[in-house]
């Protein structure tokens, strides 16, 4: 079931599915990249680090007890983000000015419900030229550091695939031959 979000202030729409979702079961473990094209990147970049973490014990050839464990948190990381995703991304939205696009149908009942929203966020409120002012200035910050963050994001991505590409030779290419053992 989806339910549908107006921006307060352009009209745009957006769909939310209420519930389980698929792309961030499959995709959501993969350094937060969906979480980033959703325009959520602060839960982007957790993930990214998470996988990360979990992608460099691989690199690296931890213990098998270590990759085991790395390997059930991606899993559990994965059933987290399907599960919670979408509430998650439209709580998102509802506190940046985006209402419910009709209050009144069954589908947005069953969204307050299921994302326990309270009854003030999702409604329309009356708001004056100056208001309106305030929340656009309000809504342009926001954007512009959702935008630095998800290039923080997708340069910290960067650095983790290529700390993972280099294996072992990411550590003795800081470690000088002296400080080497054996």
């Amino acid at each position: 079931m989806q339910v549908a979000l107006r921006n307060e202030l352009t009209g745009r729409i957006k769909l939310f599915t209420i519930g389980w979702s698929w792309t961030l079961f499959l995709f959501g473990p993969l350094y937060g990249i969906p979480l980033f094209i959703r325009r959520v990147p602060k839960l982007g970049i957790a993930v990214a680090i998470i996988n990360g973490a979990g992608m460099l014990v691989f690199a690296y050839n931890g213990e098998p007890i270590l990759q085991l464990s790395a390997l059930i948190a991606t899993l559990a990381l994965a059933i987290w983000l399907a599960a919670n995703g979408n509430r998650l991304t439209a709580v998102h939205y509802l506190k940046r000015n985006w209402l419910f696009a009709e209050p009144d149908t069954e589908a947005t009942k069953i969204a307050r419900a299921t994302w326990k929203l309270d009854d003030i966020i999702g409604t329309p409120r009356v708001l004056s030229p100056e208001e309106k002012t305030r929340v656009l200035i309000a809504d342009a910050a926001a954007a512009q550091r959702d935008n630095m963050l998800t290039i923080v994001g997708v340069l910290l991505i960067i650095a983790i695939v290529v700390a993972g590409m280099m294996g072992g030779d990411a550590v003795s290419a800081f470690v000088s031959p002296s400080d080497q053992p054996g």
